[in-house]
């Protein structure tokens, strides 16, 4: 991410230490309740809120066009896994035990 370049001396905040860092970035990116990520990821609900807003607006940017992209292809993914799933069920093939009436089975 953009801000592993940015250093300032002292030491580091909770959240810029923290091992899931860019995953609370993209959680407050997304536009999640910085109370809900704090809950989510073991931290304050302060800590949270001065790491997001000590960033600079380009990185916020950056970040929220991220999660966007990130959501659109989730929902790309969702509606590809469903379809596919539809066409499962309906296939004798890729579904054994479908399309047969229970008790008609071939013997092994």
């Amino acid at each position: 991410m953009l801000n592993d370049t940015l250093k300032k001396p002292g030491r580091q905040s909770t959240i810029a230490r923290h091992p899931r860092r860019h995953e609370i970035e993209l959680a407050c990116a997304a536009g999640l309740s910085l109370r809900d990520v704090a809950e989510h990821f073991g931290v304050t609900r302060a800590s949270v809120d001065r790491y997001w807003h000590a960033l600079p607006q380009d990185e916020r940017t950056y970040l929220t066009t991220m999660a966007q992209e990130l959501e659109e292809h989730q929902a790309s993914l969702r509606r590809v896994f469903a379809s596919a799933m539809a066409r499962a069920r309906s296939s004798p093939v890729l579904m054994p035990g479908r399309g047969r009436e229970q008790g008609h089975a071939h013997a092994a």
